[in-house]
């Protein structure tokens, strides 16, 4: 970064303090986490062997490596692309650009759709739209046995990502991968049988993309972002799509965006379902929003 000459020591201790200047220079919100990690990642160790070994020396190669991660950091590159790999739930999902990285409120996602299943049907059949690196789709998966479910992308690039997570966390036998639009991709045997369509689509208000975090607007693809004008554009398509492929009673499970839950249960509502909730997220922020679509037969 111009403006920076400090040279990169040997010494962990060294190299985590003058990575965190450099972070920090940059505007890194967390320079020092961010510093402590990409050394972790370039050694291959525990953060606690950073604490307990500091005058521990770093070779040559490593501290190359450790110094390209830590200019390209400095130029916003998200942590997770540099280290390839997101924590999410209680596994951890590969990554690359190309792919939405995965946030911790998203993890509210898998925990609200796992709530909306139903205890006595198998299998349970799930839909998940806009699959990405599969994080959402793996954790439904691993929250309930007997789910199967059909990950939909529009993304050949995000498919191959996801169906790399599926394989390593040993899910192929439950997952299948699909590339479409929306729910076009879905089998059409699943036709009004679905238990659940959960999906993380895009809702950044167009208008609002601009404002993004580096890390966020230059970085992460454009597609998984810009929900246009609203930032509710793909909900309502995928509101009204989805009612032809749940079963009475199944359910519509989406993330959404703050200050968004109004609208979207108005969405929900003129869409036919009943019962449209807004689930905050731990910082009181608009975050889930699901609904049941009506057993007519009743």
């Amino acid at each position: 970064m111009e403006g920076v000459t400090l040279e990169f020591p040997r010494l962990i201790a060294q190299l985590v303090m003058v990575a965190t200047t450099r972070l920090r220079s940059a505007g890194v919100d967390t320079p020092r986490l961010d510093a402590e990690m990409l050394l972790c990642f370039v050694i291959a160790a525990e953060r606690t062997f950073l604490i307990a070994h500091p005058d521990a020396c770093v070779d040559e190669p490593q501290r190359t490596r450790f110094e390209s991660l830590v200019r390209r950091r400095c130029e916003r590159e998200p942590l997770p692309y540099l280290t390839g790999s997101q924590p999410f739930l209680d596994f951890s999902v590969t990554v690359a650009p190309g792919v939405l990285i995965p946030r911790p409120e998203t993890e509210l996602l898998v925990e609200v759709a796992l709530s909306c299943l139903p205890p006595n049907r198998h299998p349970v059949l799930v839909v998940d739209v806009g699959v990405g690196s599969g994080a959402v789709t793996i954790g439904v998966a691993r929250g309930r046995s007997d789910v199967r479910v059909a990950a939909i992308d529009c993304s050949e690039a995000a498919l191959c990502i996801a169906a790399d997570n599926v394989s390593r966390l040993d899910l192929r036998e439950r997952v299948d991968l699909f590339c479409g639009d929306l729910l076009s991709a879905a089998p059409r045997k699943w036709l009004g049988s679905v238990d659940l369509v959960v999906s993380n689509p895009p809702y950044v208000p167009t208008a609002l993309l601009r404002e993004l975090p580096p890390e966020v607007g230059f970085y992460e693809p454009r597609i998984a972002l810009d929900g246009g004008s609203d930032g509710l554009d793909v909900v309502r398509r995928l509101a009204l799509q989805a009612m032809a492929w749940l079963r009475p009673t199944g359910a519509l499970v989406v993330e959404i965006g703050e200050g968004q839950g109004p609208a979207v249960r108005e969405v929900l509502a003129n869409a036919g379902y009943i019962e449209p909730v807004i689930r905050l997220d731990y910082a009181g922020i608009d975050r889930i929003a699901f609904a049941i679509k009506p057993d007519l037969s009743r």
